[in-house]
């Protein structure tokens, strides 16, 4: 599958453990106000992109295909 930048990090947010509120206001700009509905639709579209049943399998698959990896994490 391909994922956009964005959605690559929204995915090492999730991995991080933050929240859908943490990860709108880190993502958010003045142009792209984000907020936690719009991070759970990132959420079910990763999981719809990556054929993930949850989150903790969504990163699993996100770190077999290579779009994130052990390093980028905080």
């Amino acid at each position: 599958p391909e994922l956009s930048p964005e959605l690559i990090q929204t995915l090492l947010l999730i991995a991080e453990g933050h929240t859908n509120w943490e990860i709108a206001e880190q993502l958010s700009t003045p142009e792209n106000q984000l907020n936690d509905n719009s991070i759970r639709e990132r959420r079910r579209k990763l999981r719809y992109l990556l054929s993930a049943e949850n989150s903790p399998h969504m990163i699993a698959k996100a770190f077999k295909f290579g779009f994130i990896s052990v390093d980028q994490i905080e």
